[in-house]
């Protein structure tokens, strides 16, 4: 089964979350962690990953927190899937890791294009219109 680690699952949300943010506004992660029932010391990693990545801010303080650091609409959803997944890639061979299978294999190269169709349908959405519907 293909599947998006917990890490970039809860980096969604906490786009989503930052998403619906008013311009100039920060989220305080703690009490949004505790009032989503979110474990606020994975959700910190996973903020500093997201930032680190450049798309989010942060600001410390009594009005400080994390939020997105352009327009959603400008943030593709491949480029935060990214940030919080490494590469895309569907098999090691095409992550750049040495494979003792690449002079034989059947199925590499259809695993290339699948691959590199998931990354141009993930980067033609935005953040701003995946989370538009709520």
């Amino acid at each position: 089964m293909l599947k998006l680690k917990r890490e970039t699952d809860l980096g969604l949300v906490l786009l989503e979350e930052l998403t619906d943010l008013a311009p100039g506004k920060y989220l305080s992660l703690q009490p949004w962690a505790n009032k989503r029932h979110l474990p606020y010391r994975f959700l910190s990693k996973v903020a500093g990953n997201l930032k680190r990545s450049g798309l989010v801010v942060a600001k410390e303080g009594k009005d400080g927190g994390y939020r997105l650091a352009k327009n959603p609409a400008k943030i593709k959803l491949g480029q935060a899937i990214k940030a919080l997944e490494g590469s895309l890639a569907l098999t090691r061979c095409h992550a750049g890791a040495k494979c003792s299978c690449r002079q034989f294999c059947q199925h590499r190269s259809l695993m290339g294009r699948l691959g590199q169709t998931l990354e141009n349908e993930l980067d033609k959405v935005s953040l701003q219109t995946l989370y538009a519907g709520d």
